[in-house]
């Protein structure tokens, strides 16, 4: 991809737990290699996933997807985008006044949304 992907760490740790997107065609695992994501501003190759906070801001810089047998390959940016627009909902970090937290969360549910944390 030429633009690069952007976005939390909630987002990034519900990718790499969502097993639908783990294996490959064949039934068998799929895994990373050569990852390194800019997280909060930092470099960090090969990181720990689940470490990652829920409000860190990502970006994924490199990385590639494959199968044991190299029947597929993909880039983590582009497989990662795929999986993102798959997703029926999405999760939003926001910071709002201590006082509005009560209307922000009448409007969430307002819309659909589920508030959670």
């Amino acid at each position: 991809m030429s633009e690069i992907v952007k976005t939390t760490g909630a987002d990034l740790k519900a990718f790499y737990k969502d097993e639908r997107y783990w294996i490959d065609h064949k039934g068998g695992a799929l895994w990373h290699d050569d990852v390194l994501l800019k997280i909060n501003g930092e470099d960090v190759s090969e990181p720990d996933i689940n470490s990652i906070a829920d409000d860190a801001v990502i970006e994924i810089l490199s990385g590639m997807i494959m199968s044991k047998d190299d029947s597929f390959r993909e880039s983590l940016d582009e497989y990662f985008t795929k999986w993102k627009f798959a997703q029926t909902h999405t999760g939003v970090v926001c910071g709002i006044p201590r006082d509005k937290l009560e209307e922000f969360k009448v409007l969430v549910a307002e819309m659909g949304g589920k508030f959670l944390a």
